[in-house]
C-alpha cells in the first residue's frame, strides 16, 4: 500500500479493500468503514463549508502502475497548489483516491465506496478498464465523472450526461497519427500490433481503414496480451513481413519492451512506428533502453503539449523530483480543468448546476501546457491531437501544431 501526504487534502490508496489509511494533518489513521448507504440524499453530496471531495479510482499497482501513479499524483499535486492559493470559493479541495490494480470489478467496488462511505462530490479514473468498470454505474447514479486518464470509446459515444473528457479516444488518436505519417513519410505497408482487450477493436480497425484510405496496405494484425511475456515470436513474424510502418495498440511498457526486441532481432520498421499516446510515455523509453534512435518512433499526444516541451515547465514544476510522462501532464491538465469547472460553477455548486455548466456553458479555457477545453456536443471537451518523436532519448514535439 502507498501512503502520501498531499496539504490539508487526505488520499486514500488502497486496493478496494474496506479499509484504507488516511494522512491528515500529518497523522495517519485507520479509516473504519461506515455502513454503506443509498445514494440519493441530494445533489450536493461532497460539498461541505469547508472543503469539496474528489474521488479517483485506478490502477496504481498493476499493468498501468506508473502511468497510474503519475497521473493521480500530478493531480493531487496540482490541487494542493489550488488549495495553497486558497481552495475554490473558500473551500478546500480533498482528494480521495483507491487503487484498483487496473481491474474493472475492483474499480466498481471503489465507486460504490467512494459514493456511499467516502460521499464525494465528482469523480474521476484512471486506465481504460477501471473506466469501463464504473461507467455505467456513474451514470445510474448521475455522479459527475471528469476528464479521466483514459481514451475509452465509452466517454464520448453514446454521450452520457453525466460524462466529460479532454481526450481523444484511441481510435481517434490513430486515425490522425496514421494520416500525418502517411502524409509525412508516404504510403506503405503497415502491421498492426495490439493487445487483446476488446476496447481496442475500434482502434485496430480504425488502424486499418486509415492505412487504406491513405494509400497503404494493412498487412497484418498480431494480437498480444497485456504484459505480454515474450517478445521474440512477435518480432520474428515482423521481420518475415519487413512493413514500412509498425502500428502499436498497447501499453507503454509492452511498446518498450516490444520495440527492444526489434532492434536486437533488427526487425525495425522501414518507416516508423506509430502508436497511441502510451507511446509518447516515459515508460516506454524505460522499458525499451537505449535502443531508440531519433526520427522512428511518432506517438499521439491528445489534448496537451508533449511532456518536456517548455509550455509544461509549469506541469513539471508540481513535482520537480519526478520525471513527468504523458500521464503527468495529463492529470495536471484534468486537474486545471476540474478545479475551473468548479470555480464557474460558483460558491453554490451542485452536481445539476456543473453538469448544465459543462455541457453548454463552458467558454473556452486554455493553458500553456493544453489546448482550449470548451463545452461540445459529444462531451469531448478538447477535441485535438499533437504528434512527439524521440529526439535524443527523450520526446519532443514532432509538429508545432495540434492535428486533427
Amino acid at each position: 500500500m502507498m501512503k502520501r501526504k498531499i496539504g490539508r487534502r487526505r488520499v486514500l490508496v488502497g486496493a478496494g479493500s474496506a479499509t484504507a489509511l488516511a494522512l491528515s494533518g500529518g497523522l495517519l489513521n485507520t479509516i473504519v468503514p461506515r455502513p454503506a448507504f443509498s445514494q440519493g440524499t441530494g445533489p450536493d453530496i461532497g460539498i461541505s463549508k469547508t472543503t469539496i471531495k474528489i474521488g479517483l479510482s485506478g490502477g496504481i499497482t498493476g499493468a498501468i502502475a506508473f502511468a497510474s501513479r503519475q497521473f493521480s499524483g500530478y493531480m493531487g499535486s496540482y490541487f494542493k497548489k489550488v488549495n495553497a492559493q486558497g481552495g475554490i470559493h473558500g473551500r478546500k479541495l480533498e482528494f480521495i483516491v483507491l487503487d484498483d490494480g487496473g481491474k474493472g470489478d475492483i474499480a466498481l467496488q471503489n465507486a460504490q465506496r467512494l459514493l456511499q462511505q467516502d460521499q464525494v462530490f465528482v469523480m474521476t479514473t484512471i486506465g481504460t478498464a477501471t473506466t469501463a468498470g464504473i461507467l455505467g454505474y456513474l451514470t445510474d447514479q448521475k455522479v459527475p465523472l471528469l476528464f479521466p486518464g483514459a481514451y475509452n470509446t465509452e466517454l464520448v459515444s453514446p454521450v452520457r450526461a453525466n460524462t466529460f473528457a479532454l481526450y481523444q479516444p484511441y481510435e481517434g488518436q490513430i486515425a490522425v497519427l496514421t494520416k500525418w505519417a502517411y502524409r509525412k513519410f508516404g504510403a506503405g505497408t503497415a502491421v498492426i500490433v495490439r493487445a487483446n482487450p476488446p476496447s481496442f477493436d475500434l482502434s485496430a480497425k480504425s488502424a486499418a481503414a486509415t492505412v487504406q484510405t491513405n494509400g497503404g496496405t494493412a498487412a497484418a494484425t498480431l494480437n498480444t496480451t497485456y504484459n505480454q511475456p515474450e517478445w521474440a515470436s512477435i518480432a520474428i513474424r515482423l521481420k518475415q513481413i519487413k512493413p514500412d510502418y509498425i502500428i502499436v495498440l498497447t501499453t507503454a511498457s509492452d511498446m518498450g519492451r516490444l520495440w527492444k526486441e526489434l532492434s536486437l532481432q533488427k526487425a525495425l520498421p522501414r518507416k516508423a512506428m506509430l502508436g497511441i499516446s502510451p507511446l509518447a510515455d516515459q515508460a516506454f523509453l524505460d522499458a525499451a533502453g537505449n535502443t531508440v534512435p531519433d526520427g522512428m518512433i511518432y506517438a499521439a499526444v491528445p489534448g496537451t503539449v508533449v511532456q518536456t516541451a517548455p509550455e509544461a515547465q509549469e506541469a513539471r514544476d508540481l513535482m520537480p523530483k519526478e520525471k513527468m510522462g504523458i500521464f503527468g501532464l495529463e492529470g495536471v491538465a484534468s486537474a486545471a480543468v476540474i478545479a475551473e469547472a468548479l470555480r464557474r460553477v460558483g460558491p453554490e455548486p451542485t452536481r445539476a448546476k456543473l453538469i448544465d455548466l459543462l455541457a453548454n456553458k463552458f467558454e473556452p479555457y486554455r493553458l500553456p501546457f493544453m489546448d482550449a477545453a470548451k463545452s461540445a456536443p459529444n462531451h469531448l471537451m478538447i477535441q485535438s491531437v499533437g504528434v512527439s518523436t524521440v529526439k535524443n532519448g527523450q520526446f519532443v514535439p514532432a509538429t508545432k501544431e495540434f492535428v486533427l
